[in-house]
């Protein structure tokens, strides 16, 4: 119900109401002063009962336009550049409402600019709008999600291949159920104990928490 809401045109409507009503006052300064007062409260009103009640679908489209803006700057990089710029030239006009989907620090700043802010849901206008554009752009966004998700654990394997020099080695695959490891060791540890071992069955490893099953 709250998602419906909020993609429907009243959100507009009532983000505009505010001022319009300060042109009102041009004409009729009374009923436009009365329609202004009335339409700030109301929409004030609605953006705190709202936002409580889609603050998950904020947070989660808020690290969807961090990501294009981490993919911006990655897209910089010589050797992706020609993979990831398709991917986020139609997406990455969702920046231009990044201001409302950033971390929050509770600084006096930002409580006063949530507050303008809230008396003409632009936070809920934003949210028509970007999420408007990933609909639009799924196959993009799942693309782009993917080839950052690839980069992340590549780089978290190379830094561990030279933090761990002479400690690693390619695997070599097979058809076979089973697997053959020499001299195999915890990454974690400073001093490892080696284990080796080939099994051609199920394993199962049994024992209590912290009784060291993983090393």
């Amino acid at each position: 119900m709250p998602l419906t809401i909020l993609s429907s045109p009243f959100i507009k409507i009532a983000a505009c109401l505010p001022i319009i009503s300060l042109f009102l006052m041009i004409l009729t300064p009374k009923i436009g002063l009365g329609i202004f007062i009335a339409s700030i409260f109301f929409n004030v009103v609605f953006y705190l009962i709202y936002k409580a009640k889609l603050e998950m679908e904020l947070i989660m489209l808020s690290y969807f336009v961090q990501t294009i803006g981490i993919s911006v700057k990655v897209s910089k990089l010589s050797f992706i550049e020609d993979k990831i710029r398709p991917l986020i030239n139609p997406l990455k006009s969702v920046l231009k409402y990044g201001f409302f989907f950033r971390i929050k620090s509770g600084s006096e700043v930002e409580v006063l600019i949530e507050s303008i802010s809230a008396m003409f849901l632009l936070p809920f206008v934003s949210f028509q709008l970007v999420d408007k554009k990933f609909r639009q752009h799924q196959d993009e966004l799942q693309e782009l999600c993917l080839l950052l998700g690839k980069l992340d654990a590549n780089c978290g394997v190379l830094n561990f291949r030279q933090m761990n020099e002479g400690d690693w080695c390619k695997p070599d695959f097979s058809n076979e159920t089973a697997i053959e490891v020499k001299s195999l060791i915890h990454p974690l540890i400073q001093r490892p104990v080696a284990n080796s071992f080939d099994c051609h069955k199920t394993v199962l490893i049994t024992g209590s928490n912290a009784s060291g099953k993983s090393t």
